[in-house]
């Protein structure tokens, strides 16, 4: 295995690994909105408090997500350059 492959797969690997972290903790903000809303349905909280609260979390999970579609487009950019590598091997081996 040609060694920027093997680095361009780890990097691969890492994204995948942050994106699905990302998305853990969209769903844990997810609970938490949900959670709010039944304390805000139960008279435990009031409205102003609510939307406050929700509002933090929905621009935390809306920055989450503009950083999950960077990282999808990164890892896409990586898998061009594996084949746009691999066809030139390829390339300069039947030239041969």
């Amino acid at each position: 295995m040609n060694i920027s492959k093997f680095f361009a797969q780890r990097d691969i690997r890492s994204y995948e690994k942050r994106i699905e972290a990302r998305e853990k903790n969209i769903a844990k903000l997810e609970k938490k909105i949900a959670l709010l809303k039944a304390q805000c349905g139960a008279g435990k909280m009031t409205k102003a408090a609510y939307e406050k609260k929700k509002n933090g979390y929905m621009d935390s999970i809306h920055g989450m997500k503009d950083k999950i579609k960077i990282l999808r487009g990164a890892i896409a950019m990586e898998t061009r350059t594996l084949k746009e590598k691999e066809q030139k091997a390829e390339a300069k081996a039947k030239a041969k």
